[in-house]
């Protein structure tokens, strides 16, 4: 199969226009070629998410719902014509057949994926708008790198705190009655952060996500996530 025909059957199924001598076609190509079949799944699961966003009731589970419902009809129609007295030699899949049997292991092969996609989405969302509590991620991050999603002060670790000899942003959080303090480890965000905002003199609200972890008695952020909360 060239490459030309190959975009030109896959349209088709996109489309939903494929005839059985197409589809036939299609399945003899991609048996035989991984790639091409993984590039098929990748253009089926685009297409299903592009659907979803379009109309937002349409659920993964609707796609697959609708693919059993048209296998079933199928098998209920060929034990119809099959006599029940007469033992029959398996027949070769017809065309149709061999269609849909490739349609269930794509529609299969996406299931995951999509599952894994919209969890992966709720959870990063939730991450975002439910910061993790501080006293007990910090408290199981001893000595550990942990994490972490935090609402905080960014203040200055020499103007504000007295604690370095230069200026450099730290993250002050409460913990219980009292406050700790992040020392932002030297990454290029710290550093994009230092270069738009300055050391930090004047306290700024913020959210910070990254890694903790404890170095010489002091706790590190090294941030993935520095911004600030207006």
């Amino acid at each position: 199969m060239t490459e030309t025909r190959y975009h030109e059957l896959l349209g088709q199924l996109l489309d939903g226009s494929l005839s059985e001598s197409d589809a036939e076609e299609l399945c003899r190509g991609l048996e035989h070629d991984p790639d091409r079949l993984r590039n098929v799944r990748e253009h089926l699961m685009l297409s299903d998410l592009l659907a979803q966003d379009l109309t937002p009731h349409r659920a993964p589970e609707v796609f697959w719902q609708g693919v059993q419902s048209r296998i079933q009809a199928e098998a209920g129609e060929m034990l119809k014509v099959v006599p029940a007295t007469t033992p029959q030699r398996p027949s070769k899949p017809t065309p149709l057949h061999r269609y849909w049997r490739l349609a269930v292991g794509i529609a299969a092969s996406l299931t995951i994926p999509i599952a894994i996609i919209a969890q992966w989405s709720g959870s990063k969302r939730e991450r975002v708008n439910n910061p993790s509590p501080v006293p007990a991620v910090l408290e199981s991050s001893r000595g550990l790198a942990t994490h972490i999603s935090l609402h905080g002060k960014a203040v200055c670790a020499h103007c504000t705190l007295h604690q370095t000899k230069e200026c450099q942003p730290a993250v002050r959080i409460r913990e219980g009655e009292g406050e700790q303090t992040l020392f932002l480890s030297d990454n290029s965000i710290s550093r994009d952060f230092k270069r738009r905002q300055g050391c930090c003199r004047t306290p700024l609200q913020i959210l910070a996500e990254g890694t903790v972890h404890t170095e010489h008695g002091r706790s590190l952020l090294v941030a993935t996530r520095l911004e600030i909360q207006r």
